[in-house]
């Protein structure tokens, strides 16, 4: 049995079954293959031939090699599989480079797990050295409930620790970490976050929820700009790995934005950004940046910046999608929404009269009904193709909402990881119905 192995060509490259002139001769030609043509008849096609950032021509063997000239390279696939790169259309670039370089707690299935592995990092560390992790979920331990930071207080009486949860709607700290962000029994919950509580005392346990997320991030040591453009540089090099060759950066930010253009600059991205401005507060840099042009296709089509970032909601795994109705788990609640009505409204409105695509974080029912809303009331004033309004996760949805996507014209910018990381504790957060 042949090894089955897969070449990912650029996704921007526009593919094509005739070439314009068959006397010009390709940059790269690759042969005996099973190339997928992305045709409705999912087609295959033996060879291709590229000539500067363009197939040329995608046809057989014979006809293909009639464009091979002195300086054309030639690869044989040898049976292999070729197909179009990836569009990763939701992703938090940055994060992951951060991610590869933290502790990976995803595996772990109970707090205990993921506290012992703080402790074998925290031995190969100095005293006051930083411990990063990710991936923790308490949909995926034995036991759903938040855990204690007393834990880590145990394992790490010399070290500051954030841990991050799998959805990043959560962090996980150390006693360390919340002096040093000047967090106490006294800090009042921020809009639209948590700070989760001992029910006896009101200490905090060390978990916060969504926005209260940014109380405690204040701790975390500061990244210098060639740090940062590493990071970006690692994600970038993963992402290549798997076949992606453009990508939709979910959250970014102007420092994130300064790395990546110099990035761009100095030849170090193999990978095309479609980048969206994160926007979490609505005073003056808002107002600065609406006065910003956008940017489609700049450094010879590797960037655009032409989209803002907003959250309505938080995650369903820490509570913080807004529902219509309590969660069945905890009938206390029913999420967090970050702004009102009147502010989506607002928001949305300004953003498209000053040229931008809007893409609004929604996972619950409430939180996806108001932003469809506000997209509605604005989109009755304009041309729906000028704006191309976004709702990331589109998550959990009303019935009578489901065909307001298509009659509004609204992307339902979905992500199947949602449903396979959300599955295992949908019924009980929403119920049997």
């Amino acid at each position: 049995m042949k090894k089955f192995a897969t070449l990912y060509l650029l996704i921007t490259i526009t593919l094509s079954t005739g070439c314009e002139s068959r006397s010009e001769t390709a940059d790269l030609i690759l042969t005996n293959g099973k190339l997928l043509v992305m045709d409705n008849e999912y087609s295959t096609a033996d060879a291709l031939a590229i000539s500067g950032d363009r197939i040329v021509l995608v046809g057989t063997n014979d006809d293909v090699l009639q464009l091979r000239g002195a300086r054309t390279q030639v690869i044989d696939l040898d049976g292999r599989t070729a197909s179009p790169g990836m569009i990763e259309s939701h992703i938090h670039f940055s994060q992951l480079g951060r991610r590869i370089r933290q502790l990976f707690l995803n595996d772990t299935r109970s707090a205990e797990e993921a506290v012992d592995l703080v402790r074998q990092k925290v031995n190969t560390l100095e005293e006051g050295e930083w411990v990063t992790g990710a991936g923790w979920h308490t949909a995926a331990w034995d036991k759903s409930d938040y855990p204690d930071g007393k834990l880590l207080n145990q394992v790490t009486p010399d070290n500051p620790v954030y841990l991050t949860g799998m959805s990043w709607h959560a962090a996980w700290v150390n006693k360390i970490v919340m002096e040093m962000a000047g967090i106490d029994k006294d800090t009042p919950d921020p809009v639209g976050g948590i700070i989760v509580r001992d029910p006896e005392t009101g200490e905090p346990t060390g978990v916060f929820l969504e926005t209260a997320q940014k109380l405690v991030e204040t701790a975390l040591p500061k990244e210098s700009d060639e740090q940062l453009k590493s990071i970006i540089q690692e994600a970038n090099d993963a992402a290549v790995t798997f076949g992606i060759t453009t990508i939709h950066d979910a959250q970014s930010n102007a420092k994130e934005i300064a790395a990546y253009r110099n990035l761009i600059e100095n030849g170090r991205l193999k990978i095309r950004i479609y980048l969206m401005y994160h926007v979490d507060e609505f005073g003056d840099d808002f107002d600065l940046l609406m006065d910003k042009p956008i940017e489609v296709g700049s450094y010879e089509d590797r960037l655009t910046l032409r989209t803002l970032k907003i959250f309505s909601d938080g995650a369903l795994g820490a509570r913080g999608a807004a529902l219509i109705k309590p969660y069945s788990d905890d009938p206390a609640t029913a999420g967090l929404l970050r702004d009102d009505a009147a502010t989506i409204g607002s928001v949305i409105s300004r953003a498209f009269k000053a040229g931008y695509q809007v893409a609004y974080h929604a996972i619950g029912d409430r939180a996806n009904r108001l932003v469809l809303d506000a997209y509605e009331n604005e989109l009755a004033t304009r041309d729906v193709s000028d704006v191309r309004p976004r709702i990331e996760h589109a998550q959990i949805l009303s019935l009578e909402d489901l065909p307001r996507f298509g009659s509004l014209g609204v992307i339902a910018s979905m992500q199947p990881l949602h449903f396979s990381l959300d599955q295992r504790f949908a019924r009980t957060r929403l119920g049997q119905e």
